[in-house]
């Protein structure tokens, strides 16, 4: 209904902060060990892409409960993106929330375009990490699944395991440096 809404919430909250979630403010630590208001914004999101697999608008506010993705909307969600991978071919996309997963072996077997697979890697906390690949037109884009940052969670672990199971992304990260220099 509205195509800049994704726009909208990078440039106003990711970008320039003018409001935030939880989620929002908890990637750059998962990421960084760093806060929002810490590093280079607009460098970071300047480098990156954000993504929603989920197509459709999600009711906040259905009977007191937020509505929940279907199967087939995470289906949908996968036929897209690896549409948006096959345009942008990033090395990497780090997934908030791990439920996505669940469908992505289905989905990549229901077709013969693309190839690729997720497995469950680590349990942090209460949910296991999911991590796989998958390959679009002689691309390979990695994919890392982490617990949903809107959770109450222990962003330091799940940075350790980054750390630990996908220290190429990190390194590059790290390389990259999105710390605000002070002069």
């Amino acid at each position: 209904k509205y195509p800049q809404y994704t726009r909208d919430v990078v440039s106003e909250s990711l970008v320039n902060y003018e409001w935030t979630t939880k989620t929002l403010d908890t990637i750059p630590r998962l990421l960084l060990k760093s806060s929002t208001t810490a590093i280079d914004r607009a460098r970071l999101w300047g480098d990156s892409a954000y993504y929603n697999l989920v197509q459709r608008m999600m009711d906040y506010i259905n009977d007191g409960h937020p509505e929940r993705p279907t199967w087939d909307d995470y289906v949908t969600g996968w036929k897209v993106f690896a549409s948006v991978v096959g345009i942008i071919q990033p090395s990497h996309c780090v997934f908030i929330g791990v439920t996505a997963a669940n469908s992505f072996n289905h989905w990549i077997a229901s077709q013969d375009l693309f190839s690729g697979s997720i497995s469950w890697t680590q349990k942090i906390g209460g949910t296991w990490a999911r991590a796989g690949k998958l390959e679009v037109a002689g691309t390979t884009t990695e994919l890392i699944f982490v617990t949903h940052l809107g959770f109450l969670i222990n962003w330091r672990k799940w940075n350790d395991y980054m750390q630990t199971q996908h220290s190429d992304l990190m390194c590059w990260l790290g390389v990259e440096s999105y710390s605000i220099k002070l002069t």
